[in-house]
């Protein structure tokens, strides 16, 4: 199963799985009758290194078309296979990893894609009208676009002077949807000016505090010793 493993999963992958395969040497795998149906088994997996009062209990379930599903969900959590169904796959005596416990994210055929990806564009609907939500629409499009254009010098060359006519173009023929915003925000801004005039801030009004109001300065120890004198 090792070597099985060394070949599918990345490096990275597989230093994972040599730990899980050394932890789950510390664990029992016992068969529970009476507990699976006619499609299934049940399995409990414990920890023999462990005080029978300390031991945390899990069960694993195994399908009759090799499918597997642990209390524990680490499987699910992570997509790698996990301690616990290593140690059934060892007292089975199985050769290699089953294909329903292997991920395709966590092998070395991970990134060959067959075909060219399908790209869906993002329906933004009203969130178009969000500054923001434009700002990271373009910068999302430009990216794909940047991968496509960084391929060969021609390419470059084609889409930089695309860029830079389309640009113009937008400033030309979009320059009056700026001038308006400006003459809102200005007009938005005096509003708040005259606002400001006729509603002048004032002070708050004093409140009396607790004591008898003072009748004059503390004296320091100098003068009241030179005033008994």
């Amino acid at each position: 199963m090792k070597i099985h493993a060394s070949k599918i999963y990345t490096k990275e992958m597989f230093k994972r799985f040599q730990k899980e395969l050394q932890k789950s040497q510390f664990f029992v795998v016992k068969s529970m009758k009476g507990c699976g149906d006619y499609l299934s088994k049940m399995y409990l997996v414990e920890k023999s290194t462990l005080p029978e009062i300390y031991r945390r209990v899990f069960f694993l379930k195994v399908s009759i078309d090799e499918s597997y599903s642990c209390t524990c969900k680490k499987f699910e959590h992570s997509g790698m296979i996990y301690r616990h169904m290593i140690r059934y796959l060892n007292k089975k005596q199985k050769m290699m990893i089953p294909p329903d416990l292997v991920t395709m994210r966590w092998t070395i055929n991970g990134n060959k894609v067959s075909g060219p990806l399908t790209c869906t564009p993002q329906m933004l609907g009203n969130v178009v009208e969000s500054e923001t939500a434009r700002y990271s629409g373009l910068c999302k499009a430009f990216q794909g676009l940047s991968v496509v254009g960084s391929c060969s010098v021609p390419r470059y060359n084609y889409l930089m002077s695309v860029i830079e006519r389309e640009k113009e173009y937008v400033i030309k023929s979009f320059s009056g949807e700026e001038r308006e915003n400006q003459i809102n925000e200005d007009y938005e801004s005096d509003d708040e000016e005259d606002d400001k005039e006729d509603d002048p801030l004032l002070d708050p009004p004093r409140s009396q505090t607790k004591g008898r109001p003072k009748a004059g300065r503390f004296k320091s120890g100098i003068e009241t010793s030179s005033s008994n004198k």
